[in-house]
């Protein structure tokens, strides 16, 4: 998953649009490429050419946790404090079910200062219509891969 990996199984043209869209396969892949699974905390996960989230927590076959402070003129992470604008954490957890398991995303943001959470309802609609197309297009892929 990421910039120039597996892609964000979204809307791979808005996604090349917007800057983040340089995908290993040219678009969100539908493959497992190997050299791209060695991923471990600490790792980076590209949103973009500007940078982009760190592996908070990772545990295989479980959970995967990524964080980034995001710098609003860069729109990718800030080592500068003062200048973070949005504490974004994602966090990709598989749980087992007694059929398989289920994925559940959960996200979590802090926006500084207080009086830009008015922008709030602007930003969860639209990462709400792209994560509902990640998780429709990642079940697709599941599925497509368990009937073959």
């Amino acid at each position: 998953m990421g910039y120039q990996r597996g892609g964000w199984y979204s809307y791979d043209l808005l996604e090349r649009v917007i800057g983040v869209g340089d995908f290993a396969d040219g678009g969100s892949t539908e493959r497992i490429i190997p050299e791209l699974q060695s991923l471990a905390a600490g790792d980076t996960v590209e949103l973009s050419p500007n940078g982009g989230f760190t592996v908070a927590v990772l545990q295989p076959d479980r959970s995967l946790v990524l964080h980034i402070p995001m710098d609003p003129l860069t729109g990718g992470p800030s080592s500068d404090q003062s200048k973070v604008v949005l504490e974004w954490t994602w966090a990709f957890v598989l749980q087992p079910t007694e059929h398989g398991c289920r994925l559940i995303i959960r996200v979590h943001g802090d926006l500084r200062p207080g009086w830009l959470l008015v922008t709030l309802p602007l930003l969860d609609p639209v990462h709400l219509l792209m994560e509902r197309k990640m998780l429709r297009t990642i079940k697709q892929r599941v599925e497509s891969a368990n009937s073959g």
